[in-house]
């Protein structure tokens, strides 16, 4: 990472003015990006900033060394109010995302609370109501995202992801022909 790109990004927080750079996203397209920078986070061996998209209007993560600052910065801005569950929620949530090779929606019948509880903070968990949630999971491989649902200890449903299911209909005759295999005990 180079450091001024991080030492201009920085003088953008500090002074508030908008931040205006070339970015390069993870299918390689080039775009002009301004964005009222508002926090730069170290995560997982990278660097992302924080900030407010003024094309998008939302908040937005992006990868700090795809960014090529445009100097001068552009002009001042008020700070506005941050995502719910704060701007650190925000990037662990976008960053965690990202990096999934296979993502999933399971439908998990559990609170909500208890779910969030046994999963990382990245993990988006909604309630549907009081004894069950939406859990948006992901991981590198199929297998290992059935092993995580799994672990949950409760019952749930794919919403999507035919990978997955696949996953899980092996990972379930797996377990049927360890327990049911005629052990010669007796």
């Amino acid at each position: 990472m180079a450091p001024d790109v991080l030492t201009a990004i920085a003088g953008a927080i500090r002074d508030r003015e908008r931040l205006r750079f070339d970015y390069e996203s993870s299918d390689g397209t080039h775009s002009l990006r301004s964005a009222q920078p508002h926090l730069l986070v170290h995560t997982r061996g990278r660097w992302y900033l924080a900030a407010w998209d003024d094309d998008q209007q939302d908040w937005r993560t992006f990868r700090a060394d795809r960014i090529s600052p445009r100097i001068p910065n552009g002009a001042r801005f008020t700070p506005r109010e941050l995502p719910a569950g704060g701007i650190l929620a925000h990037v662990e949530r976008s960053v965690g995302s990202a990096v999934w090779r296979y993502r999933a929606t399971a439908t998990v019948y559990a609170p909500a609370a208890e779910v969030a509880a046994k999963l990382p903070r990245w993990v988006v968990v909604e309630p549907i109501d009081d004894h069950s949630c939406l859990t948006h999971v992901g991981s590198d491989n199929p297998q290992m995202l059935a092993f995580w649902l799994g672990a949950l200890g409760v019952d749930f449903e794919i919403n999507d992801a035919p990978e997955l299911v696949e996953s899980l209909q092996t990972l379930a005759h797996r377990y049927l022909r360890a327990v049911s295999a005629d052990r010669g005990s007796g």
